[in-house]
Formats: structure tokens, sequence, C-alpha cells
């Protein structure tokens, strides 16, 4: 009878350790999550300086495929960041403006464009995007990934291999 009541005694003092313990780490979890949450906060609200700041330089200089690039860019990554999809949009609209003023020398508007049609599931439309750029820039293997990619996604494994 002794060793029963020890075993349980024993048996309970573990399961009160392990809901202490289990609570301690939902606790540190929790914790975890807050500063995670106030550190994506703090990005994004970052993010948006960014964001305004080139808007100011696209407004003092209409044409510039740069400051276009660079907005395009930067609501690609606020929609990886806050899961707003019309962030997409406005990137597209961004990078169409700047590769319709800049082809030479503009590849990460013609990336950004590629990347904010895939995120929209415009596959076609980006696919020709890939292929205007690797026409473009044939050399560089990060345009080919991208059209082996996006050829993946319409199902032409063939192509996709060749890229």
């Amino acid at each position: 009878m002794k060793t029963r009541l020890s075993v349980l005694a024993i048996s309970l003092a573990a399961a009160a350790m392990t809901g202490i313990i289990a609570f301690r780490h939902a606790a540190a979890s929790a914790r975890l999550g807050q500063a995670r949450a106030g550190e994506l906060d703090r990005e994004v609200a970052h993010r948006d300086v960014q964001i305004s700041v080139w808007q100011k330089a696209l407004a003092a200089d209409s044409g510039s495929a740069i400051a276009l690039g660079q907005l395009a860019g930067l609501h690609m990554q606020r929609a990886r960041e806050t899961g707003d999809e019309s962030s997409y949009a406005k990137a597209e609209g961004y990078a169409r403006r700047s590769v319709s003023l800049r082809t030479s020398r503009n590849g990460a508007a013609f990336v950004t464009l590629a990347s904010s049609l895939l995120a929209q599931h415009e596959f076609v439309a980006a696919d020709s995007i890939a292929e205007a750029l690797v026409a473009l820039e044939p050399d560089i293997p990060q345009y080919q990934a991208l059209r082996g990619e996006i050829k993946l996604e319409l199902g032409d494994y063939e192509a996709a291999r060749r890229s």
C-alpha cells in the first residue's frame, strides 16, 4: 500500500511539474510571439516610411524608372509581410510603369513584375515578362531560373528543364 501511495505521489508530482513546465513554455511562446509581432509591426512601419520617401521622389520626377522600380519592390515586400494582396497589384502597376520607361539595365523591375504576376496567379502574363527579360539579358542565371519556375507553374516541364 505504501508503495502504491509513493508511486501515486511521484506521479502527481511529475504531472504537476509537467503542467508547470508547459505553462511556462506557453507563456514564453506567447511573449516570443508578441515580440515577433512587434518586430513585424516595426518592419511594416519602416516599409511605409520607405514607400513615402520613394513616392516623394516619384512626385519630383514622374519619369523616374528607378523610383517606380523601388516602389514596386517595396509594395511586393509589404504584400509578403502583411498578406495584403492589393499590394501585389500596386507592385505590378509600379513595375509595369518602370519597365515601360526603361528596359535596359532594369532587370529588378522585370523580376518584380513577373513575381507580382506570379503572386496573382497570372502565369501566362508572368511568362511573357520572363521571356522578355531573358531575351534582354540572356546570361543572367537568376532570370533563366525565374523563367523556369514560371514554366513549371504553366505545366511546361520540358521548357522548365531547358531554363
